[in-house]
């Protein structure tokens, strides 16, 4: 690492660096057609927020009510998170609750604070809805999370954007079971990471030990928001924290990286990669790599894998640089850039060099297979063996190396095998 002079317009600083090399989790999807959350490096969205007078909100309730919302009590709690997020609601707030379970349904829309109780009374009518088919029997359990999304988004849109006026969130409520298939759930995710880069923010708040630990973390990473698991009485407050905190500071934003001194076959990940108007859809090799990260919240930090080939490892040598374009949040057009590079500390001549990690390996080939959506992923039979195999491998190295469990390969391969059938 090395300190790195940042430009911002009008203004030039010397800062830390702003990418951190943070070992993290390899991968946080079950279903194999996902991409994958990993790090490599570690951006931080802002050290230290300044006093940021609280923004009237437009917040959005989703909340699931399917039957599997009525085990452990998980409806009673997630009413329960939501009753002091009411009582705090100040003039000019306004909130929405749609529910869902087999179909979205809007119950009111954009209620202020003037109509708190009939809010309460609403909420505390609600329960879970298990469907039947036409002859009274059982139907398949479904939790429609995507329509309720798209709900939201339509609320929001009739709103008017965060930039006009209120500052715009939804809240996510459910365990994340029946939500459906692999494609389901990146649906799911797109259309929260689309509703992020608008500048809609979401949070989940999970329900129950069984909750799907997986996919409710991804949604809010795909949101900018705030994740908790509302496992006892003391999480509660979590979501109050998260209604009254964590106002965004930048929005729009893209991080430009740029293999210097020779590097080649730049590749970041951890992104769902999205065509840059004017850019190819695969970057050429050696050429910069465009990252949307969207909107950027104070204490929030996001993660990308950026991958690269040198030709040479030389003391001091800047192998990686990078430019963060940003527009500060509630101004229209004005932009600021901020920029450097990362070098790389090598050895001195004659000392031991350690051997590769054996994690550092397993970690790629587990990419390279979850992440290959196009042939590779056509080949279904030969992908679920080399994951199998991989699945040996990393279980074996677990033994050896205790240090790898936290990786979870073994696992994650497993699931990732699973997710094709």
């Amino acid at each position: 690492t090395t300190t790195t002079t940042t430009t911002t317009t009008g203004l030039t600083t010397t800062r830390s660096p702003l990418l951190n090399l943070s070992p993290r989790k390899a991968i946080r999807s079950r279903c194999a057609t996902q991409h994958a959350a990993y790090t490599a490096y570690r951006l931080p969205a802002a050290a230290k927020a300044p006093e940021v007078p609280r923004q009237e909100q437009d917040l959005v309730v989703v909340l699931d009510i399917s039957g599997s919302m009525s085990g452990e009590a998980k409806l009673e709690r997630a009413k329960r998170a939501i009753e002091p997020v009411v009582s705090d609601l100040r003039v000019g707030d306004r909130l929405t609750l749609i529910t869902v379970h087999n179909a979205a349904s809007v119950r009111f829309e954009r209620l202020g604070p003037e109509r708190r109780q009939e809010i309460l009374t609403l909420l505390q009518a609600l329960q879970p809805v298990r469907p039947l088919t036409t002859s009274g029997a059982a139907a398949p359990e479904v939790a429609a999370l995507d329509e309720g999304m798209e709900a939201a988004q339509l609320v929001l849109e009739r709103g008017g954007g965060t930039f006009e006026g209120l500052l715009q969130r939804i809240f996510l409520f459910s365990d994340g079971l029946a939500v459906g298939s692999c494609e389901q759930h990146l649906a799911l995710l797109e259309r929260t990471e689309r509703l992020q880069q608008a500048g809609v923010l979401t949070s989940v708040f999970a329900l129950g030990e069984d909750f799907d630990r997986s996919l409710m973390p991804a949604i809010a990473e795909a949101g900018r928001g705030a994740f908790a698991a509302l496992a006892t009485p003391q999480s509660l407050e979590d979501v109050r924290a998260a209604a009254a905190g964590g106002e965004p500071f930048a929005a729009e934003a893209q991080l430009f990286l740029t293999p210097l001194r020779g590097g080649t076959d730049l590749r970041a990940h951890g992104h769902r990669r999205r065509r840059v108007p004017g850019r190819p859809e695969e970057p050429a090799v050696g050429t910069s790599e465009a990252v949307p990260l969207g909107t950027l919240r104070y204490f929030g930090t996001l993660e990308v894998l950026a991958e690269l080939r040198l030709p040479a490892l030389l003391a001091g040598t800047k192998f990686l640089g990078y430019e963060l374009v940003l527009r500060p949040w509630g101004t229209a057009g004005a932009s600021a850039v901020l920029s450097g590079h990362l070098s790389i500390d090598v050895v001195r001549g004659g000392a031991k060099v350690a051997a590769p990690h054996r994690g550092v390996g397993l970690l790629k080939e587990f990419l390279d297979l979850v992440l290959h959506d196009d042939a590779g992923w056509a080949a279904k039979e030969d992908v679920k063996l080399r994951l199998g195999q991989l699945a040996a491998n990393a279980m074996r190295a677990e033994q050896a190396d205790p240090s790898l469990q936290g990786l979870g390969l073994s696992a994650r391969a497993l699931a990732a095998r699973e997710g094709l059938r």
